[in-house]
């Protein structure tokens, strides 16, 4: 075998033994409780709709316990010209320690004062060593 093909196949395998696992939640599992170990990560995937005015707003989690990455935002697929279609919020966690916390992402337009949201996501997560 090649040596390089050979050490490109050592490396990707070291690649994957380092790659933390991730559990991936939806809007379907809000409510539920999710166990994961410390050092995991968390993908929490949301429809959502920037053009109406609504946004996924972290009301409460323990970011002792988890800590946020990145937010990321990715439209669904579209013919061109297609204005306000929706898409998908994606929060990225990583757990840090061990612990249990509630996430709560709320649904709602940031200028709309003393309205209740449209739509809440709650999980429980708990990290275990």
């Amino acid at each position: 075998m090649n040596k390089y093909l050979m050490i490109f196949l050592i490396m990707i395998l070291f690649w994957i033994q380092c790659t933390s696992p991730t559990i991936q939640k939806t809007e379907e599992d809000s409510g539920t409780t999710v166990e994961m170990k410390n050092g995991h990560h968390l993908d929490v995937v949301l429809d959502a709709n920037p053009t109406t005015g609504y946004e996924w707003k972290i009301m409460n989690m323990d970011t002792t316990i988890l800590a946020l990455i990145v937010t990321e935002y990715q439209p669904d697929e579209a013919p061109p010209g297609l204005l306000g279609a929706g898409g998908k919020s994606t929060f990225h966690f990583k757990s840090e320690n061990s612990g249990e916390t509630l996430l709560k992402i709320i649904y709602h337009r940031s200028f709309e004062v003393n309205i209740p949201p449209v739509d809440t996501f709650e999980l429980t997560v708990i990290v275990q060593p």
